[in-house]
């Protein structure tokens, strides 16, 4: 059976961007969520992780365990379309910033966004960032969102985003790639490495229970 389509990729991002931002709507934040697919139509498989594994999207060197966790659970599944939501800060960058030549972007890059918006290049926004893959193509979506300044639990906008950018594959890179040759310094180690981890060996014992079937078109997202 042939994977799915890029339209098909498209569609479940939506529709998971669609979930994400009711989730966030409703609650205030969201925890990180994955899905896959396999071949065509609507069904997605929802990963969920126990608190401990899912706290790992913030502690730094963790999350690229995670992720190597989590692919290694999708190949053994034989997914070949995953879908990866989570909220994030996002760098908006200014005129002065594009001016500067790429070695000194990279510089200003590597001292974190806080330090950015203090030189004057730019600043951030809290979003949700939904990332769609499947061994030929990628996508990722992303909706800015405002707090309520007299509740911060609230949320009081979300952004409508633009058409979403896509690219093949082998061209993305990032710790949440799924298929393919990893592109982000360290990662080939951390996906051989994780197998000594007992979270590992919990999550391959543990998949089939913690993922549940959803259909696009008939579930609310």
């Amino acid at each position: 059976m042939s994977g799915p389509s890029r339209e098909e990729l498209i569609e479940r991002a939506d529709w998971v961007m669609r979930r994400t931002e009711a989730l966030l709507r409703e609650n205030g934040g969201i925890n990180a969520e994955w899905y896959f697919g396999r071949g065509h139509g609507s069904l997605l498989y929802r990963l969920r992780l126990n608190d401990e594994m899912a706290s790992w999207m913030n502690r730094g060197t963790l999350k690229a365990v995670l992720f190597s966790v989590i692919r290694h659970a999708a190949e053994r599944a034989k997914y070949d379309c995953a879908v990866f939501a989570s909220d994030t800060w996002l760098f908006e960058s200014n005129e002065e910033y594009s001016k500067l030549t790429t070695e000194q972007q990279r510089a200003v890059q590597d001292r974190g966004f806080k330090k950015a918006v203090a030189l004057g290049y730019g600043k951030v926004h809290e979003a949700i960032c939904v990332t769609g893959q499947t061994p030929e193509w990628s996508v990722v979506l992303t909706k800015h969102y405002q707090r309520d300044p007299l509740n911060p639990d609230k949320v009081r906008k979300v952004d409508d985003y633009k058409f979403p950018p896509e690219c093949e594959t082998r061209l993305s890179g990032g710790r949440s790639v799924m298929f393919g040759e990893w592109n982000e310094p360290g990662m080939e180690q951390a996906y051989r490495k994780v197998r000594e981890f007992p979270e590992y060996r919990e999550l391959m014992a543990t998949r089939e229970s913690l993922t549940t079937l959803v259909n696009i078109r008939t579930e609310d997202s």
